[in-house]
């Protein structure tokens, strides 16, 4: 993705719902990668991807992030906290210096066109009344929290664990991509942060 520049712009649909079947996949290791390509994708094309992947990845990248540590294989966790973040940063459209999905007003989703060309208009399916991002900004801010107050794993030699300093990032990146918006959240993300030990 990263020396792809415009070659990838006629196959992004195609890749980015080949990325999003393994959402559910049942390997861990096949999840993290998922994880951790849905903001590369995002920034590749943020208005394609917020119109027609946000939801699905947004949605898997919450769920990753809340899930339970598992006590062998792969945590998710600290990958999706810091996909969360990304994600929400790569949704800031430079163009108009406003964040995809973050609008109190009703969004369009554009799923897919049910023409086999590619020169084809797809097909609005659905509106919603607000974005995606704005709509689950108490859930994020309420799981980056709960990251912050995870006490389940030590990091290495007594510091600050994987969770913990992934949700850090995260509460950072998205201060920066929301702005404002995050205005609401703050007192209580960092009465968090100190509580949680930041010093």
């Amino acid at each position: 993705l990263q020396y792809t520049r415009d070659f990838i712009l006629p196959r992004f649909d195609e890749i980015c719902e080949a990325v999003l079947t393994f959402t559910a996949y049942s390997k861990a290791l096949i999840r993290l990668e998922v994880i951790r390509l849905i903001p590369r994708l995002a920034s590749r094309c943020p208005c394609v991807f917020g119109r027609r992947y946000l939801d699905k990845g947004l949605i898997f990248i919450l769920r990753s992030a809340s899930s339970p540590v598992p006590r062998v294989g792969v945590d998710l966790c600290p990958p999706a906290f810091a996909a969360l973040g990304q994600l929400v940063i790569a949704m800031n459209d430079s163009g108009t210096d406003r964040l995809i999905g973050g609008s109190p007003s009703p969004t369009v989703k554009i799923l897919n066109s049910n023409s086999t060309d590619p020169n084809a208009a797809s097909v609005i399916i659905e509106t919603s009344k607000t974005g995606i991002i704005y709509e689950k900004l108490n859930e994020i801010f309420s799981l980056v929290r709960r990251g912050l107050y995870n006490q389940s794993t030590q990091g290495s030699r007594g510091g600050i664990s994987d969770i913990h300093r992934s949700a850090l990032y995260c509460a950072a990146d998205l201060v920066q991509a929301l702005g404002h918006m995050a205005e609401p959240f703050l007192p209580e993300l960092i009465n968090c942060m100190f509580g949680s030990g930041l010093g």
